[in-house]
């Protein structure tokens, strides 16, 4: 996940001062994926050649093996967390997650994230967006598409 900051700052608007909670995230070097997207080797050649070049000279091939590699670790432990504390990050939004030129996947919208339940209802988000459900589609086709895993 992309660090993030938070703090307390003193604001004074409307001739009032109240206490508001900010918040500073690392800035994460690299291109959007979209987990909907092909992830072929055609496409991660594309986003690579978008990129600078990580620390140290890299075919392609090696780099293509080496994101294949990191995006399954990254469902691994997206699966991890969901299973041992029942939170699903929200993986679906526009631009939440970056692959970085050394071939991570970072997680940069950590500020919505759902609670994993077993009903008939289907938890909506503050915009009434299905995030959880999503979510969930969004971790089979990383682990389908880029991560090249077969769903379990």
């Amino acid at each position: 996940m992309a660090r993030s900051n938070e703090f307390l700052v003193d604001f004074t608007g409307r001739g009032q001062r109240e206490p508001i909670l900010c918040g500073l995230q690392e800035y994460v070097e690299g291109e959007t994926i979209n987990p909907w997207n092909r992830l072929d080797d055609e496409d991660l050649a594309s986003l690579k050649e978008r990129m600078p070049d990580p620390e140290g000279p890299q075919s392609q091939r090696e780099w293509i093996a080496n994101v294949r590699t990191q995006a399954e670790r990254f469902v691994l432990r997206v699966k991890e967390l969901i299973s041992k504390a029942g939170y699903v990050p929200d993986l679906a939004g526009s631009g939440n997650l970056i692959l970085t030129p050394s071939g991570l996947i970072k997680l940069v919208d950590i500020n919505n994230i759902s609670r994993v339940c077993f009903d008939s209802s289907i938890p909506l988000d503050d915009r009434g967006y299905p995030v959880c459900d999503k979510s969930v589609e969004a971790l089979s086709m990383l682990q389908k598409n880029l991560a090249g895993r077969d769903l379990d």
